[in-house]
């Protein structure tokens, strides 16, 4: 999972500089990111709408985030 992942945050990080994001905002969607993929073990990269909306499903229900 790593190396998948590694090139996907190298990516994603690359297209937030492009994008002229802020650094806190870099840094959080960088750790969302992550905790996207370590809530799946997996890289982000193997995973779909059904992985995205069921983690938008558990962080509302066990993390009391609104949607």
């Amino acid at each position: 999972m790593e190396d998948t992942m590694g090139a996907l945050r190298d990516k994603m990080q690359q297209d937030l500089e492009l994008g002229g994001y802020a650094a806190v905002t870099k840094k959080v969607y960088l750790s969302a990111a992550a905790d996207f993929a370590r809530h799946f073990g997996r890289s982000p990269a193997r995973m779909g709408q059904d992985e995205v909306r069921a983690y938008i499903r558990y962080l509302v229900e066990h993390k009391q985030l609104k949607s």
